[in-house]
C-alpha cells in the first residue's frame, strides 16, 4: 500500500478522502451508541434483571481498557516506547 501525503488527498476517488472516513465515523458513532444503548436497556434490565449495582459494575468492567490506555501514557513519559513494547 503506497503512503499518500495530505496535500495529494484531493486527488483520491471521493471514498478514500479523509473526509469521507470523518464522515462515515461521524454517522457510525451514534448508530453504534444507540444500538448499545438500546441492547443494554432491553437485555440487561429486562431479561437480565440486572439492578443498579450490576450495571454500574458492567460499566466499571467496560471502562477498563481505557482506564488502562490512558494509563500508558503517562508510563511513556518516564519509558522508552520500545522498552514498554517489551514488557
Amino acid at each position: 500500500m503506497a503512503t499518500v501525503d495530505i496535500s495529494s488527498a484531493q486527488d483520491l476517488p471521493v471514498w478514500r478522502r479523509p473526509i469521507a472516513l470523518l464522515v462515515l465515523m461521524a454517522i457510525a458513532l451514534p448508530l453504534a451508541f444507540s444500538t448499545w444503548s438500546a441492547l443494554l436497556n432491553n437485555f440487561v434490565i429486562e431479561r437480565a434483571a440486572f439492578t443498579g449495582v450490576e450495571i454500574g459494575w458492567l460499566h466499571t468492567v467496560r471502562e477498563i481498557p481505557g482506564f488502562l490506555s490512558f494509563a500508558v501514557v503517562f508510563i511513556l513519559l518516564v519509558m522508552r516506547e520500545q522498552f514498554l513494547g517489551h514488557l
